[in-house]
């Protein structure tokens, strides 16, 4: 997506989160007042029209947030919407993070989890706090042989990563957008996918081919306990 339809999508996401009405009715004041104000500035008493100070609609004014916005993102590199997320290139890595952020959990409620693990895997520890949760599957006793899911709310989410030698690739994982992104160097594989399900960000991440990332990305659940 270009930088032009991205400050559109910024801007309409603008008018709508700070929409207002396009007519204030004007305020009169008291008789008493005017009279007291006419005695303050010893002004002759009148009573003129209501002057209009000119200023920019909210169409000019959320254009000019989104402007800024964009060149904030590109001082110090490149910046690019991507998928659903804001890609930000750095001299030495890439930084993500979520773009529509609007509605999203403030804090972790509803926690996920994988429910169709390869034979053998098992959920060998579990960390949280109140805006994120890692949980990491194992195979056997090699620790190697793992899989971590990432459950961040979208506020909280910025991911860096060293860009060389990645790909990405935008998927859809139960309909919603998101990223595959793989690594290599030497015989060492790493691939994780990253999305956005309407409420949080989740990553999934291990040494595993796409399909198979996937298809765990696809079986994540929500417990009801």
């Amino acid at each position: 997506m270009s930088n032009t339809e991205f400050s559109q999508i910024l801007e309409q996401v603008c008018m709508e989160e700070y929409a207002v009405p396009d007519k204030v009715p004007v305020h009169h004041f008291s008789f008493r007042h005017r009279k007291n104000m006419r005695r303050i500035l010893d002004m002759p008493f009148s009573c003129p029209e209501p002057v209009r100070k000119l200023k920019p609609d909210r169409r000019t004014l959320c254009i000019l947030i989104a402007a800024i916005f964009l060149a904030l993102l590109t001082v110090s590199g490149a910046a690019y919407y991507i998928s659903t997320f804001i890609m930000k290139e750095h001299r030495d890595n890439t930084q993500l993070f979520a773009f529509d952020v609007s509605g999203a959990p403030d804090t972790i409620g509803r926690e996920y989890y994988i429910s169709a693990l390869p034979e053998g895997y098992f959920e060998a520890d579990r960390m949280a706090d109140p805006i994120s949760i890692w949980t990491t599957y194992q195979h056997g006793d090699y620790a190697n042989n793992t899989i971590i899911l990432t459950q961040t709310v979208k506020k909280g989410f910025d991911h860096h990563f060293n860009t060389e030698g990645y790909s990405f690739e935008e998927v859809k994982i139960n309909g919603h957008e998101g990223l595959f992104i793989s690594w290599a160097c030497d015989e060492r594989y790493w691939s994780e996918v990253v999305w956005d399900n309407g409420d949080y960000i989740l990553t999934i991440d291990g040494m595993l081919p796409k399909k198979e990332l996937i298809n765990l990305a696809e079986s994540t659940e929500f417990n009801n306990s």
